[in-house]
C-alpha cells in the first residue's frame, strides 16, 4: 500500500492546512473543516498517527487463510491501494473508502476523528478490523467481474445481490477483530440476528415499489451495526457455510459469483 501523510506531518508541526482544502478527497466528501492547532490537539493526533502508520505499513489481514483462498496473490493487489492519514473532516468522518479519478482505492483516516478511540481501545487493533474490511471490498470489486457496476446502478435484485455478497464477506472477515473460530456464531443474540436480518431481507426482494425499493436499500447497509440487514444476513449466512465446510466453503461459494446470492441467504 501507499500512505500520503502530507497534511498530517504539516499539520502535526503547528503548519496551516487550509491549503488542502481543494484536496480530491474533500472536493468528493465532506468539504475541509478547520482543525484545531492547539498544542494539545496536535499531540492527541500524534497519538493516533504513530498507531495508524504502523498498522498501514505492516499491514496483515484478520483471517489470513481466507484472504489467501478468496484472493491469491492479495498483497500484489494490495499495491494499489492508498491509505491517506489527514486531518480536516468532522466528526464523524473518521473512515473512508473512495475512489479517486484514476481510479485508485484509498482509504481515508481522519486522525482527529480517530483521537475519540484513545483510552477506548487497542487503536492498531482497531485500525486493522477497520482495513481489513475496506480493503476486502476493493479486493472483492477487483474480482468478482461487474459487481461494483451493480452495486452503484444495476437493477434493484442485482443492487442487492451485490451488497449483500460485498457486506456479507467484508463483515465476516472482520467481524468483532477476531478470527472466524473465535466467534460464537450460534449465539442466542446472532441467531436472533441472523432471523430478522432474514426477515427484512425477504421483505426486501419482494418490494416493488419504487420509493419502498430505496428505503429497503438504505436500510440495508446503513443505521446501527446489527441492523444493517444485507450485511448481517450475508455475513451469518456465509458463518454458516464456514461451519459445516470450513474455508474451502467459503472459497466455493465466492467463486459461485454474487448473482442470487441474496436469495440463497434465505434458505
Amino acid at each position: 500500500m501507499k500512505i500520503n501523510d502530507e497534511i498530517v506531518r504539516d499539520y502535526l508541526v503547528g503548519k496551516s492546512i487550509a491549503s488542502y482544502r481543494s484536496a480530491w478527497f474533500f472536493q468528493k466528501g465532506h468539504p475541509f473543516t478547520e482543525p484545531s492547532y492547539s498544542a494539545g490537539e496536535r499531540e492527541r493526533a500524534a497519538e493516533v498517527y504513530r498507531a495508524l502508520l504502523a498498522t498501514a505499513e505492516s499491514f496483515q489481514p484478520l483471517n489470513r487463510e481466507v484472504w489467501d483462498a478468496l484472493f491469491p496473490g492479495w498483497p500484489t493487489a494490495l499495491e494499489d491501494a492508498c491509505v491517506d492519514l489527514v486531518v480536516g473532516f468532522p466528526q464523524p468522518y473518521d473512515a473512508m473508502a473512495m475512489r479517486d479519478e484514476a481510479g485508485t482505492y484509498h482509504i481515508i483516516l481522519d486522525l482527529l476523528c480517530w483521537t475519540v478511540y484513545l483510552g477506548k481501545g487497542d487503536l492498531q487493533s482497531i485500525a486493522r478490523n477497520l482495513l481489513t474490511h475496506e480493503l476486502c471490498h476493493m479486493l472483492i470489486g477487483r474480482t468478482a467481474a461487474g459487481i461494483d457496476a451493480d452495486l452503484n446502478r444495476g437493477a434493484y435484485a442485482d443492487m442487492l445481490d451485490a451488497l449483500t455478497f460485498h457486506e456479507g464477506f467484508a463483515h465476516l472477515v472482520s467481524y468483532g477483530g477476531k478470527e472466524l473460530g473465535e466467534t460464537d456464531w450460534s449465539s442466542p443474540q446472532l441467531r436472533q440476528v441472523r432471523e430478522s436480518s432474514r426477515r427484512d431481507l425477504q421483505l426486501a426482494l419482494a418490494a416493488g415499489d419504487e420509493a419502498e425499493r430505496a428505503a429497503y436499500l438504505s436500510r440495508a447497509n446503513c443505521g446501527k451495526y446489527y441492523e444493517k440487514f444485507a450485511c448481517m444476513a450475508g455475513m451469518l449466512y456465509l458463518a454458516e457455510q464456514w461451519r459445516r465446510g470450513g474455508t474451502a466453503a467459503l472459497a466455493e461459494r465466492f467463486q459461485a459469483g454474487y448473482h442470487g446470492f441474496a436469495v440463497q441467504c434465505l434458505r
